[in-house]
């Protein structure tokens, strides 16, 4: 089985995300999208995140319309900070005869071969990379790896979860940026709970 991995902090999960997992489906003609919220991130996690639990069930319920897309908890905060290397072990481990597909936006390029064990991502999963917003791919690098990275293309995604936070901060209207199963659960929390920049 072909599966695609999107992951990421999803604070909150929007219709961006969704809209690049269906892309990832038609384009690398995968078997399954699987999403895994970060538990522990090695670098951005911030007092202001909600908890793993909250984010992953908005996950599981923002997934459910496709039988294509899973929410997994590869990624759960029991198993410490993380690192995709960590996480492609467990997964491995899970679904031994899979091969994996890690989506990105294209601005992880540069940073690319300063992650962790860079060789054995390279021999582990292929780079699944997609454009940003005003971009045809002309910030990709070249490496001796680049066998194993591949692009893909999406239009007009330009949502992100920390413009969705701010809107809300000033309570104007998301149900057209974030799927509308969630939409309240997202509202009630953000608004009602917690500081959330």
């Amino acid at each position: 089985m072909k599966t695609a991995i999107l992951g990421g902090s999803f604070n909150p999960i929007h219709n961006g995300h969704l809209y690049i997992a269906e892309k990832a489906l038609e384009n690398l003609q995968v078997d399954r999208v699987l999403f895994v919220p970060v538990g522990l991130h090695h670098f951005k996690e911030t007092t202001a995140t909600p908890p793993y639990e909250v984010r992953l069930d908005w996950v599981k319920k923002a997934v459910s319309y496709n039988p294509k897309f899973e929410c997994s908890d590869a990624d759960a905060p029991k198993y410490g900070i993380s690192y995709t290397k960590r996480l492609l072990i467990r997964l491995q481990e899970r679904y031994p005869n899979d091969q994996f597909f890690f989506i990105a936006g294209e601005d992880i390029l540069e940073s690319l071969p300063r992650w962790h064990d860079y060789p054995w991502l390279m021999d582990n999963v292929t780079f699944a990379i997609f454009n940003r917003p005003n971009s045809d791919f002309t910030s990709m690098i070249k490496s001796e790896h680049q066998d194993r990275i591949i692009y893909f293309k999406v239009d007009g995604v330009d949502i992100s979860s920390t413009e969705i936070r701010k809107i809300i901060t000033v309570n104007n209207p998301i149900k057209h940026l974030v799927p509308n199963c969630i939409l309240m659960d997202i509202l009630d929390y953000y608004q009602h709970r917690h500081t959330i920049l």
